[in-house]
Order: structure tokens, then sequence, then C-alpha cells
């Protein structure tokens, strides 16, 4: 899964442009799943199973994207009910097991975390953990 970006393993020969990779990243990730939650409270159809064809989900995904983007550019708000009942929906809808990725990590992968490392080294201030 070399489409799947994963932080730099900490360890004491990590660089600071590493550190600061892992940092960016994380911050990333926060905003990503704000953005999920935000596009989870607007289409409650993303928090239930679905009971179409399994070919057919990325549409559905695709078309609450576009038009949760749209609501977005015209100002439509989520209205913050809809955000808290959504999150007591998502914790008591049961959720398909997860399982562990222990496959080692991917040759292609790796170039392109050190190549996004790199340009983000050179391209913007180095960032520290907040512990």
């Amino acid at each position: 899964m070399d489409w799947l970006m994963k932080g730099y393993t900490h360890s004491p020969r990590i660089t600071p442009e590493q550190e600061s990779f892992n940092v960016y990243l994380s911050s990333a990730r926060t905003t990503i799943e704000i953005a999920f939650g935000r596009l989870k409270a607007r289409w409650r159809v993303l928090l239930k199973r679905s009971d179409l064809y399994f070919t057919f989900s990325p549409y559905m995904i695709a078309t609450c994207c576009a038009l949760h983007n749209l609501c977005e550019d015209e100002k439509e708000s989520v209205n913050p009910t809809w955000t808290s009942e959504a999150s007591v929906l998502e914790s008591t809808t049961p959720q398909p097991g997860v399982r562990a990725y222990n496959a080692p990590d991917n040759a292609a992968g790796q170039r392109i975390r050190d190549a996004l490392a790199d340009y983000l080294s050179v391209n913007f201030p180095l960032r520290t953990p907040f512990f």
C-alpha cells in the first residue's frame, strides 16, 4: 500500500527533517479527520451500513464529497447538533474489525515519503512535536 502515508519511526537516529515531516503528517491527519467528521455529520448515509453493491460505494462517497464541497462553498455551515448526533451514531454503530497491517515498508512508499520530507524541509520551517 504505497499510497498509505506513514510517519517515520521514532528512534534516536531520526533526523530533524524526518521529525518535522511526522509533525506535518500528524497535522494533516487531524485536518482530514475533522473534514470527515463534518462530511459524516452532513451525510448520514456514510454512517450506516450500505445496502448498495460494494462497487457503487466510491460513487456514493464521491457524490457526498462533491455535495459537501458545494455546501461549504455556499457557506452552508454544519449544524453542531448534526455533529454531536453523528458522533453518537458512530459510537453506537458496529464497525468491522480492524486488522493490523504488518507488511514491511514499501520501497516506493518510502521514496515518496522521503521526497515529501525533503520538499517540506526546503520549503517550510522545521516543526517539532509538542510533547
